[in-house]
């Protein structure tokens, strides 16, 4: 290449890189490369022509000076080892040169077209990656036969190896955007996207005077199936239910996933009217939920899930797209809730419940940094009326609603994740108490204190450090300690369960079973956990009388323990006549508002002194 040439060619270069730099949109960066191209060769019979390489079709990139008619009749052409010079050159990633279509056979099915059109010749070179992959082609056609100078050869790999760089810094973009926006697993659009979305949809219901809606779904046995057959199969359980939640939808409507189990689907197509968009809505979900019906293959077993689903309208008055998916969020678990409904609306009922929520989630914040968490004990006495062990449970002393008790806060608490600092508030408070009963000299070497472990604590390898660090530095025996789970928290991931407890088992914790007997699977694994305890559940208690139908799952569980070495605990004993039933059992311990209520620690002190 001559002095000159290589001016020419560096001054068109600089541009198209300055171009390829700045120049977001792919189509309009490859016009300018073919543009340059043509204006160096200076010749009004030469034609630049730029194909993109999808799977096994070319598609049009850009051709500014060829016949329209003839770019849409080749677009999407599939390569091969006869197809014309760029489906060839693609094809086996080597340049071709074609000096005459009209005799070549690389053009047997193709040189109509292009003689049509008074295309006689076609250079095309294979567009590669920096990895050596074929990304298209870049080719130069002429109206007459010609074959290839050698300059003209070498420009041509200048702006092929142009070409592959534009290609590929479009391609990096669309990458970064689709991990921005875009589940990386499912495809669908992220929470990002669909939140751009919906800010675009609101601006268009109060521009347009309509209606919309968004639709929250999460799913109802995901876990249990992911936990059981691992996380791989989990994933392709989530890639399945997001190709069928797509049937179901229409194409304008957004579908996106947005957590673990969570999707969201944003109805576009806007109604005059919110009746409109409720029937629309509830349309849709049961579309959903019908499709969620059949079952899944997976690993050669069949699984169903099901789904519960929260809807919020979106009106001319809403302003902001966050909220409104709070507020779908909040009517999935209402739905979720409730055992009879699997789709919800939020309403203003419910947005009342949510705000009230939010005001305690508020001052359970405050009440934990001021310290207004404690632990009250109730006793657990044996058949003589003897002190045997008592239940830490934990109590809100509200600066003006005075004593909260747990029933209010707790499922804040969980939801919040601040549960672990109130279960450490109890456990720290329960070995201070200890520290004082041990000093006065009024406990037995069997006393323990229980206290009740959460779920996501079970679930933590950490639970057994975490309670040792406590324990160690109040230098409290694991022996004092009875760890209360309730039996809903055994069904899920029971193998794992298993493991946990025994851990604690081996540190010399005890593991009580709470609220016993209310319906979950767990009789069929009691001989599998390393259960001390169990405590019969107050329902059955409340309905005690001298009816024998009233009495038999006590007698199960009562049963059980002697066939299973485990001790018995009735819990909340109010009567008498309860007591006396419960007596004829023979079981451990009792405890209820008939022997003492929860006790702050100075009354349940003087209490144990008393009883001493």
């Amino acid at each position: 290449m001559k002095v000159e040439q290589l001016k020419v060619l560096l001054a068109h270069q600089t541009e198209i890189i300055s171009k390829i730099a700045l120049e977001t949109d792919l189509q309009l960066c490859l016009e300018d490369i073919s543009y340059h191209v043509e204006t160096i060769l200076d010749n009004p019979t030469a034609y630049a022509s730029i194909l993109i390489l999808e799977g096994d079709q070319l598609f049009h990139g850009a051709a500014p000076n060829l016949p329209n008619v003839y770019c849409e009749q080749i677009n999407g052409v599939r390569i091969g080892t006869s197809v014309g010079s760029c489906g060839t050159a693609a094809f086996t990633g080597k340049q071709v040169i074609v000096s005459d279509i009209e005799n070549d056979p690389l053009w047997e099915n193709y040189a109509s077209l292009a003689l049509h059109h008074q295309l006689r010749s076609c250079w095309s070179t294979p567009v590669m990656s920096s990895k050596g992959e074929v990304l298209g082609t870049f080719a130069i056609y002429y109206s007459k036969v010609q074959t290839p100078t050698p300059y003209q050869l070498e420009l041509i790999q200048y702006f092929t190896h142009l070409t592959g760089i534009a290609i590929q810094k479009w391609q990096a973009h669309k990458q970064i955007e689709r991990l921005a926006f875009y589940d990386v697993l499912t495809g669908l659009p992220n929470r990002r996207l669909l939140m751009d979305r919906t800010q675009k949809v609101i601006q268009r219901i109060k521009r347009e005077q309509q209606f919309g809606a968004l639709i929250y779904i999460d799913l109802n046995g995901f876990k249990r199936i992911n936990d059981s057959l691992g996380h791989y199969v989990g994933d392709e359980l989530l890639i399945a239910v997001s190709h069928r939640l797509q049937d179901s939808i229409r194409e304008i409507d957004t579908i996106a996933r947005i957590g673990g189990d969570e999707f969201v689907v944003l109805i576009e197509g806007l109604k005059d009217s919110e009746g409109e968009i409720k029937s629309e809505a509830i349309n849709l979900s049961n579309r959903i939920l019908n499709g969620l019906e059949h079952h899944f293959e997976l690993l050669g077993g069949r699984y169903k899930i099901s789904a519960s689903i929260g809807i919020s309208l979106i009106n001319q008055a809403d302003e902001d797209a966050v909220e409104i998916l709070k507020h779908a969020d909040a009517a999935m678990y209402a739905a979720k809730k409730d055992p009879h409904l699997d789709i919800y609306f939020h309403n203003a009922v419910l947005q009342k419940s949510i705000d009230l929520r939010l005001s305690i989630e508020n001052e359970i914040n405050n009440a934990l940094d001021n310290m207004n968490f404690s632990a009250f004990y109730q006793p657990q006495l044996n058949e003589q009326g003897q002190l045997i062990s008592a239940e830490a449970l934990i109590r809100w002393q509200h600066p003006n609603k005075g004593l909260v008790f747990p029933g209010e806060f707790i499922y804040i608490a969980e939801r919040m994740g601040v549960i672990h600092r109130m279960q450490k508030i109890v456990l720290t408070h329960t070995c201070e108490t200890l520290k004082i009963l041990e000093h006065h000299k009024t406990l037995n070497d069997n006393f323990r204190i229980s206290i009740n472990i959460c779920p996501s604590q079970l679930k933590s390898n950490s639970l057994p450090d975490t309670l040792m660090e406590t324990l160690t530095h109040y230098q409290i025996s694991p022996n004092r300690i009875m760890l209360e789970i309730t039996e809903g928290m055994l069904i899920d991931d029971m193998e794992r369960t298993i493991h946990i407890l025994n851990r604690l088992r081996n540190l010399g914790f005890k593991i009580s079973i709470d609220d016993f007997g209310t319906g979950y699977s767990s009789l069929a694994y009691l001989n599998r956990l390393p259960v001390n305890e169990v405590k019969i559940d107050r329902s059955f208690i409340e309905t005690l009388t001298n009816e024998p139908s009233t009495q038999g799952v006590i007698d199960t569980v009562v049963s059980l323990s002697k066939h299973l070495n485990f001790d018995v605990i009735a819990e909340g004993i109010e009567e008498v006549s309860q007591l006396e039933i419960m007596k004829t059992k023979k079981v451990k311990g009792f405890q209820g508002y008939l022997f003492a209520k929860p006790m702050n620690q100075g009354d349940f002190i003087d209490w144990v002194a008393e009883a001493a």
